[in-house]
């Protein structure tokens, strides 16, 4: 009995580091999974000019209302329409977040954050611009405070996509969400709208894409199930936590900005 036990003191520690690498290597190569995820994506909307929205019935293809706006603002990967595989290394499904206005019904506007999973149709925009420079704004406000001349109603119709454009907000690190993501890193508490940008590691993001993890099973039958730590990526709401991996967090992220996918496609027409 005695040597039994000692034997099992032993080989604790051993079975300790066998796991650790264990989960060391699965953590790496789901890494390797997102990264192609975000690189589908990229392909995705280089091709057709929209992001594709989330996955609302588990068969791998996006869903919309009547073919135009997203049913949901969140849900599983569309992984069909972006040629990659359904699940993450776990054999969990993996969660696609995207920007909470695109399940309006202006999503083709491109005044509107959401305009990049316009999908199709045919809308009016109405913009101003300055009669000096032909630099157009969202806003009369904008226009009038940087233009020198005059700012004149400006309508432009679009058709097809890419409705996105280079006005579309959001612009730059600013703190107004706009239906946009965002992702706290380890260094905030909390996070919300007011959390400081010094704690915030991707601001006005139009998509999120998680992985819940070992747990994953769990978390998607009931986010409860998740860790603390881990509920924000999984409580349908537009905040995310990223921190390093440990016994208590599993998840791991990416996402695409807005002034990326900018620069992927046309938004100058």
């Amino acid at each position: 009995m005695i040597v039994l036990t000692l034997v099992s003191i032993i080989m604790m520690p051993v079975v300790g580091i066998k796991q650790g690498f264990f989960y060391h290597e699965k953590s790496v190569e789901n890494r390797e999974r997102l990264v192609n995820i975000q690189q589908s994506m990229k392909t995705f909307i280089q091709i057709n000019g929209y992001l594709p929205c989330p996955d609302t019935n588990g068969d791998g293809q996006q869903d919309r209302i009547s073919n135009l706006r997203c049913r949901d603002d969140q849900g599983q990967l569309p992984y069909l329409d972006l040629q990659v595989k359904a699940n993450d290394v776990y054999g969990n499904p993996i969660l696609y977040a995207v920007n909470t206005n695109a399940d309006n019904t202006d999503i083709l506007e491109a005044c509107t954050s959401a305009s990049l999973f316009g999908h199709s149709g045919q809308v009016t925009n109405t913009w101003q611009k300055c009669d000096t420079t032909d630099k157009r704004f969202c806003k009369l406000t904008q226009c009038q405070n940087a233009c020198d001349g005059t700012c004149k109603h400006n309508e432009v119709v679009r058709q097809q996509p890419p409705y996105l454009h280079t006005l579309t907000p959001p612009r730059g690190m600013t703190s107004a969400l706009n239906g946009a993501l965002r992702v706290c890193g380890h260094q905030a508490d909390t996070c919300k709208n007011k959390t400081p940008l010094s704690k915030v590691d991707a601001n006005v993001v139009p998509v999120v894409i998680v992985s819940f993890g070992p747990n994953g099973q769990s978390t998607w039958q009931d986010c409860d199930n998740a860790y603390p730590e881990e509920q924000l990526n999984c409580n349908g709401k537009r905040y995310f936590n990223q921190k390093p991996l440990s016994d208590h967090f599993r998840h791991q992220l990416t996402w695409l900005s807005t002034p990326e996918i900018k620069t992927l496609i046309n938004s100058h027409w």
